[in-house]
């Protein structure tokens, strides 16, 4: 027999063995039973934005440069040396119509004047002459002759030739004192000189350019419009008015500070552009170099570069919404009824890389989904985060 010791031995870790296997057992036979349960549906998170109909002017933005509306080529008329300039007759400066700016040597032309004058009244005296022979031979013919007095005796050519030379001796007479006036070059209008040429001691031929000015009281920006954009202006392609009535906001930086002025579009150029297939409209500024003590707007200076916003058409009910929320197939997310979406098809009227302008297709109030969604399905439900404005 085994001693007692041995046996505790061997016997003591298989009772410990075996009430370990029969505890597990018991606690996995009396654990409570729990019924199996679908894991909970994950619903897509979205931001929606509520429609808001409303009166828009899809404008049309461009640009353009300032130009001035008339700019004119002065010109001697006649030949003679510069004996004066004024001292507006400077590049930049500014003139009013009617003002002299140049003199030329009048000297020729006052003796040109002294002559006209005599051959005028040496005409004057020649037909006065013929004019008293005449009345002298109608006499002796109303004494010795019978009848009427025959042209030659009653000397009609001779008077005829002798007021001929008179006409032309005063022809002559103004020619001379248009001469001398020519001397004198004047301001054909309110401007501003942008290219003084002759100088005071400067021999000029007639038709020799002086210089180059240009008008003030307006002036001008030309604009590329692009054909697509058309469909939102009301711009003739046709005959047009003075006034196509389209009103014109321009702007540019001037000393750090965004400055406005007021426009309108006047005309449109006869052609496309053939450097980029655009039309050109033609915008006129009054009073652009700010010269009227009235002058509500700061200066321009010809060749700025000025942005333009052109007045489009108007359009009653309008939603205005981020261009991400128009799809490929012309469509937006609407969030209904229970928060299920709704694809709804609208008319998109315009788009641009930051809005679309939708004309149909939407009413006001309704949310429109602003989240890009992978899946969707119509009808599908998501949870709307908190609504601006707080509405639901």
């Amino acid at each position: 027999m085994l001693p007692i010791t041995t046996a505790l031995k061997i016997v003591a870790p298989v009772a410990i063995l075996a009430a370990g296997f029969a505890g597990a057992s018991w606690l996995t036979e009396s654990a409570p039973k729990l019924d199996p349960q679908q894991p909970a549906a994950s619903l897509p998170l979205v931001e929606v934005m509520p429609v808001q109909l409303q009166v828009r002017e899809l404008d049309v933005s461009t640009h353009g440069e300032l130009s001035p509306s008339n700019v004119v080529q002065l010109a001697a008329e006649v030949s003679a040396r510069v004996i004066w300039t004024s001292p507006k007759w400077k590049d930049g400066a500014f003139f009013h119509s009617g003002d002299d700016l140049l003199r030329l040597d009048p000297v020729d032309f006052q003796l040109a004047l002294t002559s006209a004058e005599a051959k005028l009244a040496q005409a004057n005296a020649a037909l006065q002459m013929e004019q008293a022979e005449a009345a002298s031979a109608l006499q002796d013919w109303q004494e010795h002759g019978q009848g009427i007095a025959p042209p030659l005796v009653a000397r009609e050519p001779q008077l005829a030739m002798a007021r001929a030379n008179v006409q032309a001796a005063s022809a002559g007479l103004g020619q001379a004192n248009r001469a001398l006036d020519r001397c004198t070059i004047q301001a054909p209008m309110d401007g501003r000189v942008q290219a003084a040429g002759a100088e005071v001691g400067q021999f000029v031929g007639a038709g020799a350019v002086v210089g180059q000015i240009y008008e003030t009281r307006r002036a001008e920006v030309r604009l590329a419009v692009q054909m697509r954009d058309l469909a939102w202006l009301d711009l003739p392609l046709g005959a047009t008015t003075d006034d196509v009535g389209i009103a014109v906001e321009l702007s540019a930086p001037i000393g750090g500070v965004m400055q406005h002025w007021p426009a309108k579009i006047v005309r449109t150029e006869a052609s496309l552009d053939a450097r980029n297939r655009m039309l050109t409209a033609v915008a006129e500024i009054d009073d652009p170099y700010a010269l009227r003590k009235s002058a509500l707007y700061p200066a321009l200076i010809p060749g700025m570069f000025l942005h333009a916003k052109l007045q489009g058409k108007s359009y009653s009910a309008v939603a205005t919404l981020p261009r991400a929320v128009l799809r490929d197939d012309g469509t937006v997310l609407v969030v209904g009824k229970n928060d299920r979406i709704q694809i709804r098809p609208v008319e998109v009227i315009r788009s641009d890389a930051t809005e679309v302008h939708i004309a149909s297709g939407l009413t006001a109030g309704e949310l429109v989904c602003l989240t890009p969604l992978n899946v969707v399905v119509a009808d599908m439900q998501v949870r709307v985060a908190a609504v601006p404005g707080g509405q639901k």
